[in-house]
C-alpha cells in the first residue's frame, strides 16, 4: 500500500500509518507485543519506503513504526481519552483525505486486534481497552 494515492501523503500511506500507531497503542493489551510487534511492523513498512513515496511520507511512517503519532492522532489512540467525537474531528480535517485513511487504519486494526485478543484470550474488548488504559 505504501505510495499509493496522491499528494504529499498517499491515503495508501495515512491507513499503512494508522495501522502501525493503532498496534503500537493497543498491540500489547491484545497480545501483540514485542517479539511479534516488531517484525510485523518491519513487513507494514518496508525498507525501500523513501523509492515508493514522498519524503513528509517516509518521515510519518519511520515514526509511526516507533510509535511516534502526530498530535491529533493521540485523542483516538489513547484509550479512553476525554472526547473521542472532538479527537474524531480533528483527525479528519487533517490534509485532503490523511485524516480519515488514518482513522479508518485505527478502527479496522482495533477490531482486528480485539478480534484475535478474544479469541486468544477468551477477554471481551472492553476488558482489553481498560487493561490499556492502565499501562499508558
Amino acid at each position: 500500500m505504501t505510495g499509493l494515492g496522491g499528494g504529499s501523503t498517499p491515503l495508501g500511506d495515512d491507513y499503512v500509518l494508522g495501522a502501525a500507531l493503532c498496534v503500537w497503542s493497543l498491540g500489547e493489551a491484545a497480545g501483540f507485543d514485542d517479539p511479534d510487534r516488531a517484525p510485523w511492523l518491519r513487513v507494514l513498512i518496508p525498507a525501500d519506503a523513501a523509492r515508493r513515496t514522498s519524503s513528509v511520507s517516509t518521515a510519518l511512517l519511520a515514526a509511526g513504526s516507533r510509535g511516534r503519532a502526530p498530535r491529533p492522532l493521540h485523542g483516538i489512540l489513547e484509550p479512553g481519552g476525554p472526547d473521542l467525537v472532538s479527537a474524531l474531528s480533528a483527525v479528519i480535517a487533517i490534509g485532503a483525505t490523511s485524516g480519515r485513511g488514518c482513522a479508518a487504519a485505527i478502527g479496522a486494526t482495533a477490531l482486528l486486534l480485539g478480534d484475535a485478543a478474544v479469541g486468544r484470550n477468551r477477554r471481551p474488548p472492553t476488558r482489553i481497552i481498560q487493561e490499556a488504559r492502565h499501562r499508558k
